[in-house]
């Protein structure tokens, strides 16, 4: 009988991990805060976000109802090719037009207008300080 391999784990589950990490630091979300809430250990949280340990997937849906998104968000890194293999993308790169909307389409188009150098700075920083801020949009 042949051994039981070990589960190792996969550029999948590397992947997975890192749209973890990335949505709890957009998100301002402590490690210890969403441990916590998920009864696991910030230690655990980190093995995940570093792809080091698998998500099941119930615990997969737990992170993704506790960041109000669906479980495939977490899968967006991931495509399968036309050959069948499955390629990931770095999440650090983004896609041009990927997820974008008209209103995110309507912006770069006049942000890519724009002359100077100094007002493109100043509307980055502007962008910028409202993500830090935790804005969101709502309310005006």
């Amino acid at each position: 009988m042949p051994k039981r391999q070990e589960d190792k784990t996969t550029a999948v589950d590397r992947a997975v991990g890192k749209r973890v990490l990335i949505t709890r630091q957009e998100r301002n979300v402590s490690q210890q805060d969403l441990a916590a809430e998920l009864g696991i250990s910030f230690q655990q949280l980190q093995k995940y976000e570093r792809g080091t340990n698998r998500i099941s997937a119930g615990r997969l849906f737990e992170i993704a109802s506790y960041f109000g998104v669906r479980p495939s968000y977490f899968f967006q890194d991931v495509e399968v090719a036309g050959n069948g293999k499955v390629v990931v993308r770095d999440p650090n790169t983004p896609i041009l037009g990927s997820n974008l909307n008209n209103e995110a389409l309507r912006f770069l188009a006049i942000y890519s207008r724009l002359k100077s150098d100094g007002q493109k700075r100043t509307i980055v920083r502007f962008i910028e300080g409202l993500g830090k801020s935790g804005l969101d949009g709502e309310g005006g």
